[in-house]
Protein backbone atom coordinates (compact mmCIF):
# COMPACT_ATOMS: atom_id res chain seq x y z
CA UNK A 1 0.00 0.00 0.00
CA UNK A 2 2.74 2.63 1.19
CA UNK A 3 4.25 1.80 -2.17
CA UNK A 4 1.37 2.25 -4.45
CA UNK A 5 0.61 5.67 -2.35
CA UNK A 6 3.94 6.90 -3.00
CA UNK A 7 3.10 6.43 -7.05
CA UNK A 8 0.33 8.61 -7.05
CA UNK A 9 1.44 11.30 -5.06
CA UNK A 10 4.32 11.30 -7.43
CA UNK A 11 2.77 10.61 -11.23
CA UNK A 12 1.38 13.79 -11.94
CA UNK A 13 -1.03 12.51 -14.63
CA UNK A 14 -3.48 11.66 -11.52
CA UNK A 15 -5.57 14.50 -10.65
CA UNK A 16 -4.32 16.79 -8.14
CA UNK A 17 -7.30 15.67 -5.49
CA UNK A 18 -5.99 11.90 -5.78
CA UNK A 19 -2.84 12.64 -5.08
CA UNK A 20 -3.23 15.06 -2.04
CA UNK A 21 -5.85 12.43 -0.50
CA UNK A 22 -2.77 9.79 -1.13
CA UNK A 23 -0.67 11.91 0.82
CA UNK A 24 -2.76 12.37 3.62
CA UNK A 25 -3.20 8.25 3.46
CA UNK A 26 0.07 8.30 3.55
CA UNK A 27 0.71 10.38 5.92
CA UNK A 28 -1.54 8.22 8.29
CA UNK A 29 0.26 5.09 7.12
CA UNK A 30 4.17 5.72 7.11
CA UNK A 31 4.85 9.11 8.54
CA UNK A 32 8.67 8.92 8.16
CA UNK A 33 7.91 8.28 4.58
CA UNK A 34 5.34 11.11 3.76
CA UNK A 35 7.41 13.43 5.55
CA UNK A 36 9.93 12.61 3.13
CA UNK A 37 8.07 12.49 0.04
CA UNK A 38 6.30 16.56 1.24
CA UNK A 39 9.40 18.65 0.67
CA UNK A 40 9.38 17.75 -3.32
CA UNK A 41 5.82 17.87 -3.34
CA UNK A 42 5.96 21.57 -2.14
CA UNK A 43 6.83 22.47 -5.42
CA UNK A 44 3.91 20.83 -7.34
CA UNK A 45 2.03 22.65 -9.98
CA UNK A 46 -0.92 21.56 -7.82
CA UNK A 47 -2.40 24.32 -5.26
CA UNK A 48 -4.09 20.93 -3.72
CA UNK A 49 -1.02 18.56 -3.40
CA UNK A 50 0.99 21.73 -1.93
CA UNK A 51 -1.78 22.04 0.61
CA UNK A 52 -1.20 18.13 1.51
CA UNK A 53 2.30 18.69 1.68
CA UNK A 54 2.02 21.24 4.32
CA UNK A 55 -0.56 18.97 6.39
CA UNK A 56 2.27 16.40 6.29
CA UNK A 57 5.15 18.56 6.75
CA UNK A 58 2.70 20.16 10.43
CA UNK A 59 3.34 16.68 11.84
CA UNK A 60 7.25 16.27 10.49
CA UNK A 61 8.79 19.66 10.05
CA UNK A 62 5.98 22.43 11.86
CA UNK A 63 8.54 25.07 12.07
CA UNK A 64 9.57 24.91 8.84
CA UNK A 65 5.77 24.62 7.57
CA UNK A 66 5.05 27.87 9.54
CA UNK A 67 7.78 29.69 7.77
CA UNK A 68 6.17 28.68 4.91
CA UNK A 69 2.92 29.13 5.94
CA UNK A 70 4.20 33.12 6.49
CA UNK A 71 5.63 33.25 3.06
CA UNK A 72 2.59 32.07 1.34
CA UNK A 73 0.20 34.40 3.27
CA UNK A 74 2.10 37.23 1.87
CA UNK A 75 2.19 36.02 -1.69
CA UNK A 76 -0.79 37.55 -3.09
CA UNK A 77 0.13 35.68 -6.51
CA UNK A 78 -0.45 32.50 -4.92
CA UNK A 79 -4.22 30.20 -5.01
CA UNK A 80 -6.41 31.76 -3.00
CA UNK A 81 -8.03 28.38 -1.69
CA UNK A 82 -4.38 27.56 -0.85
CA UNK A 83 -3.48 30.60 1.00
CA UNK A 84 -6.44 29.50 3.29
CA UNK A 85 -5.96 26.27 3.83
CA UNK A 86 -2.81 27.29 5.19
CA UNK A 87 -4.05 29.73 7.61
CA UNK A 88 -6.84 26.92 8.46
CA UNK A 89 -3.44 24.44 9.30
CA UNK A 90 -2.05 27.20 11.37
CA UNK A 91 -4.74 26.08 14.15
CA UNK A 92 -3.59 22.24 14.23
CA UNK A 93 -0.19 22.77 14.47
CA UNK A 94 1.03 22.73 18.44
CA UNK A 95 4.32 24.29 17.81
CA UNK A 96 5.63 28.13 19.43
CA UNK A 97 6.35 29.31 15.50
CA UNK A 98 2.47 29.33 14.61
CA UNK A 99 1.33 30.80 17.70
CA UNK A 100 3.70 33.51 16.89
CA UNK A 101 2.54 33.71 13.33
CA UNK A 102 -1.24 33.31 14.35
CA UNK A 103 -0.72 36.19 16.75
CA UNK A 104 1.10 38.33 14.13
CA UNK A 105 -2.01 37.62 11.69
CA UNK A 106 -4.61 38.68 14.04
CA UNK A 107 -2.78 41.69 14.55
CA UNK A 108 -2.57 42.75 10.61
CA UNK A 109 -6.23 41.42 10.61
CA UNK A 110 -7.45 44.13 13.07
CA UNK A 111 -5.01 46.95 12.00
CA UNK A 112 -7.10 46.40 8.48
CA UNK A 113 -3.41 45.14 7.09
CA UNK A 114 -4.34 41.71 5.91
CA UNK A 115 -6.03 40.30 2.58
CA UNK A 116 -9.72 40.46 3.74
CA UNK A 117 -10.27 37.14 1.89
CA UNK A 118 -7.69 35.67 4.83
CA UNK A 119 -10.03 37.09 7.59
CA UNK A 120 -12.70 34.24 8.14
CA UNK A 121 -10.06 32.00 8.61
CA UNK A 122 -7.42 34.29 10.70
CA UNK A 123 -10.40 34.66 13.22
CA UNK A 124 -11.07 30.82 13.04
CA UNK A 125 -7.90 30.02 13.33
CA UNK A 126 -7.07 32.00 16.47
CA UNK A 127 -10.40 31.15 17.86
CA UNK A 128 -9.14 27.50 17.82
CA UNK A 129 -5.57 27.69 18.51
CA UNK A 130 -5.42 30.64 20.57
CA UNK A 131 -8.52 30.41 22.34
CA UNK A 132 -9.03 34.03 20.88
CA UNK A 133 -12.41 35.55 19.47
CA UNK A 134 -11.12 38.34 17.21
CA UNK A 135 -14.13 40.87 15.81
CA UNK A 136 -13.48 43.44 13.23
CA UNK A 137 -13.67 47.07 14.43
CA UNK A 138 -16.48 49.12 12.45
CA UNK A 139 -13.63 51.52 11.13
CA UNK A 140 -12.01 48.29 8.82
CA UNK A 141 -15.90 47.66 7.54
CA UNK A 142 -16.07 51.17 6.62
CA UNK A 143 -12.81 51.08 4.35
CA UNK A 144 -14.66 48.54 2.01
CA UNK A 145 -16.49 51.41 -0.55
CA UNK A 146 -19.12 49.20 -1.29
CA UNK A 147 -20.59 45.86 -1.32
CA UNK A 148 -21.22 42.82 -4.16
CA UNK A 149 -25.04 42.31 -4.83
CA UNK A 150 -27.49 40.90 -7.45
CA UNK A 151 -30.75 41.69 -8.72
CA UNK A 152 -34.15 39.59 -7.90
CA UNK A 153 -33.07 36.71 -10.66
CA UNK A 154 -29.93 36.39 -9.19
CA UNK A 155 -27.96 38.13 -12.22
CA UNK A 156 -25.05 40.39 -11.52
CA UNK A 157 -26.17 44.31 -11.73
CA UNK A 158 -24.30 46.52 -13.94
CA UNK A 159 -21.51 47.80 -12.31
CA UNK A 160 -21.97 45.02 -9.84
CA UNK A 161 -21.71 47.31 -6.48
CA UNK A 162 -23.65 49.15 -4.69
CA UNK A 163 -22.13 51.72 -1.41
CA UNK A 164 -22.91 50.60 2.02
CA UNK A 165 -25.68 52.54 3.66
CA UNK A 166 -24.81 54.98 6.07
CA UNK A 167 -25.44 53.82 9.04
CA UNK A 168 -26.00 50.39 8.45
CA UNK A 169 -21.66 50.06 9.15
CA UNK A 170 -22.07 48.85 12.68
CA UNK A 171 -24.84 46.40 11.60
CA UNK A 172 -22.75 44.55 8.61
CA UNK A 173 -19.40 44.50 10.80
CA UNK A 174 -19.99 40.67 12.57
CA UNK A 175 -20.19 40.08 8.85
CA UNK A 176 -16.71 41.80 7.91
CA UNK A 177 -14.74 38.56 7.17
CA UNK A 178 -17.59 37.06 4.12
CA UNK A 179 -16.66 40.54 2.16
CA UNK A 180 -13.79 38.66 0.55
CA UNK A 181 -12.61 35.08 -0.16
CA UNK A 182 -15.57 33.20 -0.85
CA UNK A 183 -15.98 30.53 -3.75
CA UNK A 184 -19.49 31.34 -5.68
CA UNK A 185 -19.46 28.17 -7.04
CA UNK A 186 -18.64 26.31 -3.90
CA UNK A 187 -20.94 28.44 -1.92
CA UNK A 188 -24.17 27.61 -4.81
CA UNK A 189 -23.07 24.05 -3.90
Amino acid sequence: VITLLTGICRDPTWEAAARGASLDALTLKDLQVAGQLAPGLLQDPAPLVRAAARRTLAATNPVGVVADIARLVADQATDLGERQAAVDLLATIEDAAAAILLTTLVGRLEAGDLDPALALEVREAAAGRLGRSVTLSPGIVRTKSAVPRSDDAGETVPGGLLPLIAGDEDSLAEWGDAVAGGDGTRGRE
